[in-house]
């Protein structure tokens, strides 16, 4: 008796697999409402690119290309780069072949300065890259909540890093943490004893931001876009200039695609939150390649088929 044929094809199936399109992600929210420090985890987890203007700008330049020199001229002049000239940089960056592989997050843009380009032009822009953005990630919080939320962070100038007064250690108080933390491992085995064997751990993704050394407070600043009426007025250009044009994006945009989130939520929660929402669609992530020899090994065999 013949065996029944199989119809799932491995190579096929692999094939495909190697030639879907990534998903890809645009972060979008009030000014300060976390979207760079989210966009930046979920880049790092889902192992994409994340694109934002400036780290397009930095790719520009590095291309040796006439965009490149012409952006590379305007900054040694002390000269802005116009919105349409950032877009026009972010458009060449996500066609370039590592995004096309790997998918990307977007940060920065639309920017709230439309001196130069509307925002209802930056996001025609956006709706019309080589690679469009699949997913919409739209952090929404309260004025009120927004404005004692950022009235409180503090910029620590030795890593450039903004952090709330309340998650600083001071130094005096490291002995005593450690000893607490000792307390809560303690607490976690027991925990653990208690669950069931067979269920299956939630994963929980760390911020991969760099911590606020203890005793850091002393040397942090608070930035004059932090005082309260100046968040205001970055609130009420946000509502006049970019917010009408978001919501036709998001009304434009496959409902089921749009993940909105409590920005009241901390910084990990709200990645955490993220993370458990995409587990429940099919969302592509890139596969990784795997260097063949180490990266030193690998210079020596490009040295040596030079040579040879």
């Amino acid at each position: 008796m013949p065996a029944p044929h199989n119809s799932f094809d491995e190579d096929k199936a692999e094939f495909q697999k190697l030639h879907e399109t990534p998903s890809c992600f645009v972060v979008i929210g009030k000014p300060g409402s976390g979207k760079s420090t989210l966009a930046r985890n979920l880049a790092h987890y889902w192992k994409c690119k994340l694109v934002t203007p400036e780290s397009a700008i930095e790719w520009v330049i590095k291309q040796e290309s006439d965009l490149g020199s012409e952006v590379s001229d305007r900054l040694n002049h002390g000269q802005a780069i116009p919105e349409a000239l950032a877009l026009k940089i972010a458009s060449q960056r996500i066609a370039a072949l590592d995004i096309k592989h790997h998918g990307y997050v977007l940060d920065g843009l639309p920017t709230l300065d439309s001196e130069f380009m509307s925002t209802e032009e930056q996001v025609s822009v956006i709706k019309n890259f080589e690679l469009t953005p699949e997913f919409i990630i739209n952090i929404k919080i309260s004025d009120a909540d927004l404005i004692a939320r950022r009235s409180k962070q503090l910029l620590y100038p030795e890593n450039n890093e903004l952090y709330s007064p309340d998650l600083i250690q001071p130094a005096a108080a490291v002995d005593e943490d450690e000893e607490e933390e000792g307390d809560e491992e303690e607490e976690e085995e027991e925990i653990e004893d208690d669950q069931d064997p067979d269920a299956i751990p939630e994963q929980v993704y760390e911020l991969i931001d760099p911590p606020a050394p203890a005793g850091a407070l002393d040397l942090m600043i608070r930035r004059p876009q932090d005082e309260p009426d100046m968040i205001l007025k970055e609130i009420e250009t946000y509502f006049s200039n970019v917010l009408p044009s978001l919501e036709d994006f998001i009304i434009s945009h496959d409902r089921q695609k749009v993940i909105e989130l409590n920005g009241l939520l901390g910084r990990k929660d709200l990645l955490n939150t993220l993370m458990n929402k995409l587990a429940t669609y099919c969302a592509y992530c890139a596969i990784q390649p795997i260097p063949l020899f180490p990266e030193d090994e690998e210079q020596d065999l490009i040295w040596k088929q030079r040579i040879f």
